[in-house]
C-alpha cells in the first residue's frame, strides 16, 4: 500500500512539474513578441520624446488616398459632366473639388456598367446647394457619347 501512496505522489508531483514546464515555455515564447507584457516584470517605461525637432506643420489640404487621379478619357468626361451640372444646377461647380471626386466616382462606375450595357444612368443627389435648397444631378450616358468624347 506504501508504495502504491508513493507512486501516486511521484505522479502528481511530476504532472506539477511538466505544468511548470510548459507555462515557462509559453511565456518564453510570448515575450518574444513585442506587444507581450510579461506579467511578472510589469510595463515597461515608453521611451522619453526626442528633444530639439520640430513639430511637423500638417498639411491643410490632405491628398485623397482614396480616389486614384482620373485618366485621360476619364478627366474629359468628368470635365464635361461638370458643365452640365453646372448648366443644370445654375451654380458654378468647376472648381469645387467634391463635385469632381463624386463626379470621377461616378464617371468610373458608368464606364464599368457601359461595358456590358449601351446605356447608363448617373445620378448624383445633393450635388450642390443653394438658397432654394439641394439641386441634384441625373444623366443618362450612353456609350456612343464615350466614344464621341475626345
Amino acid at each position: 500500500m506504501m508504495g502504491l501512496s508513493l507512486l501516486i505522489l511521484i505522479a502528481v508531483v511530476g504532472l506539477g512539474v511538466v505544468a511548470v514546464v510548459v507555462a515557462i515555455v509559453v511565456v518564453l515564447a510570448l515575450s518574444r513578441r513585442e506587444d507581450f507584457v510579461n506579467p511578472f516584470s510589469g510595463p515597461k517605461a515608453s521611451p522619453p520624446p526626442p528633444k530639439n525637432i520640430s513639430p511637423e506643420v500638417p498639411q491643410t489640404i490632405a491628398p485623397n488616398l482614396y480616389t486614384a487621379p482620373a485618366l485621360d478619357g476619364e478627366a474629359a468626361l468628368v470635365d464635361w459632366l461638370i458643365g452640365q451640372a453646372s448648366a443644370q444646377t445654375r451654380i458654378k461647380l468647376e472648381h469645387d473639388p467634391m463635385v469632381r471626386e463624386r463626379m470621377l466616382n461616378a464617371v468610373r462606375n458608368a464606364m464599368r456598367d457601359l461595358e456590358t450595357q449601351d446605356t447608363t444612368q448617373i445620378s448624383l443627389p445633393f450635388l450642390a446647394a443653394d438658397t432654394t435648397g439641394p439641386k441634384h444631378f441625373e444623366i443618362k450616358i450612353t456609350r456612343s457619347m464615350l466614344d464621341q468624347m475626345p
